[in-house]
């Protein structure tokens, strides 16, 4: 396992804020064809679609600020 998906999956499972989607577990797959190592982070289910809708198909556009 990297030193890079070590340190974000311990920084990742640190995190606790309501705005933030829980880490519940990482896995490591050997793939026997390529013989690469797969990296793979799970993260809690999140209902209503991706941010990526919400973000370029909202109908109600809020204003920031800033």
């Amino acid at each position: 396992m990297s030193n890079d998906f070590q340190a974000e999956v311990r920084t990742m499972a640190s995190l606790r804020h309501e705005n933030v989607v829980r880490l519940l577990g990482f896995c490591l797959h050997q793939n026997v064809e390529s013989g690469q190592q797969e990296q793979i982070l799970v993260y809690e289910f999140v209902g209503n679609g991706d941010l990526k809708y919400h973000i370029h198909h909202s109908k109600s556009m809020v204003n920031l600020p800033f």
